[in-house]
C-alpha cells in the first residue's frame, strides 16, 4: 500500500483515489487520458467566453482604416486637468488629427517632464473649448483626404 500526502490525496478524484492502491500502466494511461480530455473541454469553455472579444478583434484588425484612436495629452491626471494636446490615428497608425491646445492656464512641470509639450508651444494657439466639435469634423474629413507625412522623429505636429 502507498501513502500520498493530504493535499495529492484531496486533490484526486473518486475513482483515483479508488485505484490508488493498486497500478497498472492501461489504469495510468486511462487516468491521465480523463484528465487531457476535462482540460480540452475547460479550454473549450473559456473560448466560447471568449468568443464575442475574438469576433470583436476580428473585425477590428480585418479593417484597420476604419477604426480611430483618440489620445490626449493634458495638464496632470485631476478631475480638472486640461487637454494640451488631441490626436487621433487609425489602428494601422495612419495620423487623421495631432493638434496642440492652449490649456488656458500654465502647464505643470510634472506634465511637461511626461509629454515634453510646454508652455511656450501653446502660448499662442486656441483653448479647447474654441476648438469643439470642430475636432469631429476634421476627423471625419482627414479619413477621406490623403494622410500626410510623418513629423520629424522628436518633433510634435501642430
Amino acid at each position: 500500500m502507498q501513502l500520498y500526502p493530504l493535499t495529492v490525496w484531496a486533490a484526486m478524484s473518486e475513482r483515483e483515489q479508488a485505484m490508488a492502491d493498486w497500478h497498472c500502466p492501461a489504469c495510468d494511461r486511462e487516468i491521465e487520458r480523463e484528465r487531457a480530455q476535462a482540460q480540452r473541454q475547460a479550454d473549450r469553455a473559456r473560448w466560447d467566453d471568449l468568443g464575442p472579444a475574438i469576433a470583436w478583434a476580428q473585425n477590428f484588425l480585418a479593417d484597420p482604416e476604419a477604426y480611430s484612436v483618440p489620445d490626449t495629452e493634458t495638464t496632470g491626471l485631476t478631475g480638472t486637468a486640461r487637454i494640451v494636446e488631441i490626436a487621433v490615428t487609425t489602428v494601422s497608425g495612419t495620423v487623421l488629427l495631432d493638434t496642440l491646445l492652449n490649456p488656458g492656464e500654465p502647464i505643470p512641470a510634472q506634465a511637461t517632464a511626461i509629454h515634453h509639450i510646454t508652455d511656450a508651444m501653446v502660448q499662442d494657439l486656441s483653448e479647447p473649448s474654441v476648438v469643439g466639435s470642430s475636432v469631429f469634423i476634421n476627423v471625419e474629413e482627414a479619413r477621406q483626404a490623403e494622410p500626410p507625412p510623418p513629423p520629424p522623429p522628436g518633433q510634435l505636429r501642430q
